[in-house]
Order: structure tokens, then sequence, then C-alpha cells
């Protein structure tokens, strides 16, 4: 279930997200235009909520402190996850850094609160101090249909089937191929030594990066000779009986690893 806030502006967010055919409900929230319960670790619910607003709704609050003084004490109380939506576009003045938002009809303004004008930096820097300090993550829209789009999207990334198990994209490092085709042995040899794993918040052992190169290993496989064996001279001795006992390995790949470590080609 998706709740919505009942509240003008807020519900109007409801036929826009039904149409995507999410479960929404109208209903009196405290804080955040919408949230929903998620599945996080180990199936635990996770709350998340979302705050919208228009690039116009936060110069207003840069100017007035309610969002600091009021919304984020309450999104960071009641949520796991809270977000800040921001909608529409903006950009530094090219000559005198002044803040500007695009109008529907494609050319650019100041962007106001009253009489009061604002520097980008003024944006950039109160941005910056939400995410950092106030523990909110941020996302930027350009248009209605973006944000509608953009919540659909983070609504089912938490409530996907694989649960939070099932996302791994942070995962993901580099394997030594090229547009898709293994380097020869040799070449991977070499390359191991210097991969570079960013996306991994723990690095891989040499022995993991060794095995994701073998054909039919790749990087779920490759966990579980990593686990059986410490070192890659332990891996490249491995008998097709020792490598069967790693998880993932049947009788058919064991053989090819073991022909595969042993090939010069």
């Amino acid at each position: 279930m998706l709740l919505v806030d009942d509240r003008a502006g807020s519900r109007d967010l409801a036929p826009l997200l039904a149409r995507m055919g999410l479960p929404v409900t109208l209903t009196r929230m405290d804080y955040g235009d919408c949230a929903w319960l998620g599945i996080g670790p180990d199936s635990e619910p996770v709350n998340v909520g979302v705050e919208v607003k228009t690039i116009h709704d936060v110069v207003k609050c840069i100017a007035d402190g309610r969002f600091a003084g009021h919304q984020l004490p309450g999104m960071v109380a009641n949520y796991d996850q809270a977000w800040l939506l921001i909608e529409g576009l903006w950009r530094p003045n090219a000559k005198t850094g002044i803040l500007e938002y695009r109008r529907s009809r494609g050319d650019w303004r100041e962007v106001t609160a009253g009489s009061r004008r604002f520097m980008f930096r003024d944006l950039a820097t109160w941005l910056y101090t939400i995410t950092v300090k106030g523990g909110i993550s941020i996302m930027r829209a350009s248009d209605w249909n973006e944000a509608t789009i953009w919540i659909c999207t983070l609504y089912q990334w938490w409530n996907a089937k694989g649960g939070w198990d099932g996302h791994k994209s942070h995962m993901a490092f580099h394997d030594g191929t090229r547009f898709g085709r293994p380097y020869t042995r040799d070449r991977v040899l070499m390359m191991t030594g210097s991969l570079a794993d960013k996306a991994l918040l723990t690095r891989p052992t040499l022995c993991r990066m060794v095995a994701a190169q073998l054909n039919g290993v790749g990087w779920e496989k490759s966990k579980g000779l990593a686990a059986k064996f410490k070192t890659v001279e332990q891996l490249a001795m491995a008998t097709p009986d020792e490598l069967i006992e790693c998880e993932g390995i049947g009788p058919k790949l064991a053989q090819g690893i073991y022909e595969s470590l042993r090939s010069y080609k």
C-alpha cells in the first residue's frame, strides 16, 4: 500500500501514481507526501517516506527555515529511509551565478522568495547540508511526469520479489572482459592484480577475481570457489572432486574449470 497525504498539493500525486498501477490510499500524514513499507534486510519492514517540493518551495524553505525546523526532524524520526524529491530544472546563470529555473515555455528566470534573490551556491550548500548532516536523500526530477515515475520506481525497488538480497548492483566488479569477450588466460592473470572494484564495499580476493573470469563461473559462483580456496594456487591445484564441493559447481563445470586452469590458450 502506498499512502498519499490527502491535503491540497500532495493529493494531486494520487491519480498520477494510481495510473502507474500502484495501490494508492489517501490519508492524513504528519510528514511527507507519500510513504510505504518496503522489504529490508532479513525481510524486516522498512518505512520509506518521500517529501515532494518544487524548486520554488525549496527556496522558500531556505528563506523561512520551515523544512529544517519542522519537516526534517519529523521525516528523520518517522522514516527509516527519507527522501526529498525536487521537481523542476534549475541552473546557475553563466555570468552572475544567480539561481535560475526553466519555465514551461523554455526560457529561464530567476528563482526568488518574495524579493529575496538566491545564488546557485545558496541552494547547493543547503542541499549538501540537508543530505550530509540532515540524513535526507535528495533526488531531482525535471517535471511531474518524471517525479511520478521516480516514486513508482522507488516503490517497486523496495517491494521487489527478490527482496533486499535481490539488489546486487553495488556488488558488481570489473570482470576482465572487453565487450563480453573474455581475455586470454595470460592476460587475465596479469590484470587481476590491478582490477578496480570500486563498487564493492569489501574488496574481493584475488582468488575470487580469477575465478570470476573462468568460463561458466562468473560473479555468483566465484563466491563458493573463493570460500573454499583461499589462494589462486589452491584453486589451480584443485581436483574436479574438490571443485564439486563448492556451492553452485556441478561435475561438468568442475571439469571445465579444471581444464581451463591447465590450458595455455
